[in-house]
Order: structure tokens, then sequence, then C-alpha cells
């Protein structure tokens, strides 16, 4: 509600995801045990919004963890990042640590309008293949295609052509979608990678067609670039290590209007 002020009680346990959309507003959500909000701002602090609240979380919530599950269309559970389509105002929100899918609201009212998992499916909470990240996996299987986002539905852009790209992190790939949750592709980024996955977050480039997917691989230390038509792998950059240029478990990224990649880290 736009009413509520946020203090202290409403700002997330652990913040995760910050975006400026082509407003000027900041957005940001959190990866914290009870986290289940996304918070909107001007760029001066003024709260403007908050989507989602308080959940309720417990024993018998219907969630893997007791909170909100990937259908609830009031909260979120551990919302990791979003983006603004500015041809519709629509939110787009990877939901996340704790749910299984990319969720959409109108991002001036807070009216839900849909959500989908991966290839376009229902998600599907009885799913437990993945839900194993979090520490190093004993029972990933790169053979197997999960047909369900992982627990770490974790980065989500929207090019200007009307696609949107989802980085599934525990499955090691990036999705694309058309914005009504119609899958048209996805591209591997390191289906061998175990530990906390290699699909962390993604950007495209700002050229004209936005020909290149910017992806960082935190279980590599890199980044890695597709071609977004064919989302095969051109390249890749960086490596691991402490010092300026290299990575270390890189976890988000971003790209300006000159060509410019940012990139984040954690665990370092």
């Amino acid at each position: 509600s736009s009413e509520i002020v946020p203090g202290w009680e409403h700002w997330p346990q652990s913040e995760h995801g910050i975006y400026v959309d082509y407003k000027g507003f900041v957005w940001t959500g959190g990866n914290g045990q009870k986290d289940s909000r996304v918070l909107k701002f001007t760029q001066d602090g003024k709260f403007v919004m908050e989507i989602g609240g308080f959940a309720p979380y417990g024993t018998n919530g219907p969630g893997h963890d007791g909170g909100p599950d990937s259908h609830d269309t009031e909260y979120f559970n551990k919302p990791a990042t979003m983006v603004v389509d500015p041809r519709t105002d629509e939110l787009y929100v990877a939901d996340g640590y704790g749910n299984r899918r990319v969720i959409v609201f109108d991002a001036n009212t807070g009216e839900y309008k849909r959500h989908w998992g991966a290839y376009g499916n229902e998600p599907d909470e009885d799913d437990t293949y993945n839900d194993r990240r979090g520490g190093v996996d004993t029972d990933y299987d790169p053979n197997v295609v999960s047909q369900q986002f992982g627990r770490a539905t974790h980065g989500v852009r929207v090019s200007r052509d009307g696609r949107v790209y989802v980085a599934d992190r525990p499955n090691n790939r990036v999705q694309a979608f058309r914005t009504d949750g119609t899958y048209l592709s996805e591209g591997f980024i390191d289906r061998y990678a175990l530990g906390f996955g290699s699909a962390f977050d993604v950007a495209l480039s700002p050229d004209p067609e936005q020909r290149f997917i910017y992806t960082a691989d935190g279980m590599n230390q890199r980044v890695v670039v597709l071609h977004r038509d064919t989302m095969r792998i051109l390249t890749s950059f960086g490596r691991g290590g402490p010092y300026p240029g290299q990575m270390y478990a890189v976890h988000s990224i971003a790209t300006d209007s000159r060509g410019n990649v940012y990139t984040g880290e954690t665990l370092h």
C-alpha cells in the first residue's frame, strides 16, 4: 500500500536486487528468510509503493519453507531481481529464492497481471529436484533438463522487441519468453556446473538490435556472452581472483548506453 511509509519493520531482512526504471524510480527486493515484498522509491529515497507485504510464514504455509508458494498472487517469496517494461509499464520480478517463477505486476498500481515457470509451464511446488541449491550438489545431473525453474530464479530482463530473459541459476541456463509467458528458447551457460550454478543474472547490449546477452557466471567467476537470436555462447571474459578485473562469485550484471559492463560480486 502506498499509504504505508516503510520503516525498519518493512525493510527487507536482506536486500537483493536494485533496479532503476525508465522513469527514474528505484526498485528493490530481498532474499531474507521472510522477505515477501518489493519496494519502489524515488531517487532521493521517498517511498512510493510496496507490492506484497508481510506474508504469513509457518509450517502450514503452502510454500516449501512455509511461506507463499509460486501460485500466490499477493506475496513474493524472496524476490531476487526486477525490471520494468517501458512499453507497458509492467514490472517483471524473478521470484526468486523461495519460489520458482516470473511474476508480472502493473508498475504504477501494483495490480497482479500473470506469472509462469520454466518453458512457460505452471510452477510445480512438488518438484523437489530443484530445491537442491545452496551448497555443493549431490544429486544434480547435467543430463536431466528440468521442466521447472530452480529455487533461485535469479535474473530477469526485457528486450526492446518484447522478449523476456530469465536467469535460471540452479539449472545453469537462460530462457527466453514472449511477454505473455510463451517459451521461445534457452541457452546453457555451463550445464555441468555444480555448487550454486552458472546463470546468476542477465543484461542486454545497448546496440539497436540488442544482439548480445551478458550473463553473470558466478560459479566459474566470469561473464559469458551469448548471441541473443541463437542463445549460443560467443565468448567469455574475466577470471577468478581478488584483484581489479578479477571476479569471485559474480552475482549481478548491468550495461549502460555506452556499452560498458558492470558486475557485482558476493561471497568475497
